[in-house]
C-alpha cells in the first residue's frame, strides 16, 4: 500500500504544481484596479460674457462688434425682441458668436441680452464694442483664463476649458 501511495504522490505532483501555478496566475490575473465609473455631467466649453444689467435694458437698435484674436464678428438685434415663436432677434456674421436673449415672453420692460456665448472657441484676447442706436454703451478688452475641468471625474469626458468675463452696459 506504502508503495501505491508513494507511487500516486510521484505521478501527481507535477500535476498538482501545476495546477497551482495556474491558480495562482488566474488571482494574479484578477487583481486590478477597480473599473473607472463615469457619471455623465455635460459642460460648456469656451467662453461666456455677461451683460449688466442682465434685465430691463432699454429698447433700441442694438449692434455687438466681437473681435476674436483678430477675427470680427457683428450681430445686430434690437429690443424689444421678437416673440418668441418668431425666433431669434439677434443675426451674427458669424456662427462663432452667439448673443443670449432673455425675456421674449416678458413685456419689452423686462428683456434684455443677457450675455455672449462662444461655445467650443478659446480666444487668446477679446475685443468687445456694444452700441445702442450708434452709441457706444458696453467696451472690453481683455484676455480670458481659462479652467480646465472634468466634471465626471479625472480621465472621464468630456473635458471643457471655460473662461467667463463681466461687461457692464451704461443706461
Amino acid at each position: 500500500m506504502r508503495a501505491l501511495t508513494r507511487a500516486l504522490n510521484r505521478a501527481l505532483r507535477p500535476a498538482l504544481g501545476g495546477a497551482a501555478l495556474l491558480l495562482g496566475l488566474g488571482l494574479a490575473c484578477t487583481r486590478s484596479e477597480p473599473p473607472k465609473v463615469c457619471t455623465q455631467i455635460g459642460c460648456m466649453d469656451g467662453l461666456r460674457i455677461a451683460l449688466e444689467p442682465s434685465a430691463g435694458m432699454p429698447a433700441g437698435a442694438y449692434v455687438f462688434e466681437v473681435e476674436l484674436d483678430g477675427a470680427v464678428t457683428t450681430c445686430e438685434g434690437s429690443l424689444p425682441l421678437k416673440a418668441c415663436e418668431a425666433g431669434p432677434s439677434v443675426k451674427c456674421s458669424t456662427e462663432a458668436v452667439l448673443i443670449e436673449e432673455s425675456g421674449c415672453a416678458m413685456a419689452p420692460a423686462g428683456q434684455s441680452f443677457s450675455g455672449i456665448i462662444l461655445d467650443r472657441q478659446h480666444p487668446e484676447r477679446v475685443k468687445l464694442t456694444i452700441r445702442r442706436d450708434g452709441e457706444a454703451v458696453g467696451e472690453a478688452d481683455f484676455s480670458p483664463d481659462y479652467v480646465r475641468t472634468e466634471p465626471n471625474g479625472p480621465g472621464c469626458p468630456p473635458v471643457c476649458e471655460q473662461a467667463s468675463a463681466t461687461v457692464n452696459l451704461s443706461g
